[in-house]
């Protein structure tokens, strides 16, 4: 496969468009609960979907790939066999050393840039993002920005399960973080009231999650 030319300016922070309005969103994150059988579930439904990181191996059609972290970008050479938008955050305070590593993959990959900050609640600015200290969160804020009136949680999990940190075993050593859950929670709580006043639903359809901010259903009902 001839790998896509990159498609964005490396400084280019477009607002993005609500061309999802009204729509069910699922995204999915790493967790070690993911199934490719829930994301087939969403292909069939015809969907939108965005996929954190490594979970597009289970969905390569899917629309957007977000990852969060430079490292990722740079150690999978921007993922070019991924044919849907692929974004990464821009931080709005170069002085800090991740938002120079972020711009440099942008540069180095053809990402797209999407402005973000460190803040509770979500942001309804469309160019910025809050960033909730994870990447899943950011995606879905994403899906906000995106126009989503439902949004299908999967692969949320929020903890280790069975030993596994992700659904695919450890990332490289080179790209292993402590992950601090509770304050992740914590950032996902702060949004309950705001996308109730957006008018957006949140379901949690992970297969298993300590994040319980948001109701439950299993993906099958939830694409209802």
């Amino acid at each position: 496969m001839t790998a896509a030319a990159p498609r964005f300016r490396p400084t280019e922070i477009l607002p993005v468009e609500p061309i999802w309005r009204g729509q069910t969103v699922v995204v999915a994150a790493t967790g070690p609960s993911l199934a490719a059988a829930d994301l087939a579930l969403a292909r069939e439904a015809g969907v939108r979907t965005i996929v954190v990181n490594d979970a597009w191996r289970l969905a390569p059609w899917a629309d957007i790939l977000y990852g969060a972290d430079a490292r990722w970008w740079n150690h999978y050479k921007g993922v070019m066999a991924f044919e849907g938008e692929r974004y990464i955050p821009f931080r709005i305070a170069p002085e800090w050393s991740s938002a120079r590593e972020w711009q440099a993959a942008a540069d180095m990959w053809g990402l797209r840039q999407i402005g973000s900050r460190l803040a509770a609640g979500v942001s309804l600015d469309p160019q910025l993002i809050h960033e909730g200290g994870n990447g899943g969160f950011q995606a879905m804020n994403l899906a906000v920005l995106h126009g989503a009136k439902r949004i299908v949680l999967t692969g949320f999990d929020m903890g280790h399960h069975d030993g596994l940190t992700h659904f695919f075993g450890d990332h490289p050593k080179t790209m292993q973080t402590n992950s601090p859950f509770e304050m992740f929670i914590g950032f996902f709580e702060s949004a309950v009231e705001p996308l109730k006043q957006a008018g957006v639903e949140v379901i949690n359809s992970s297969r298993r999650s300590r994040l319980e901010c948001f109701p439950y259903l299993p993906m099958e009902r939830a694409l209802c």
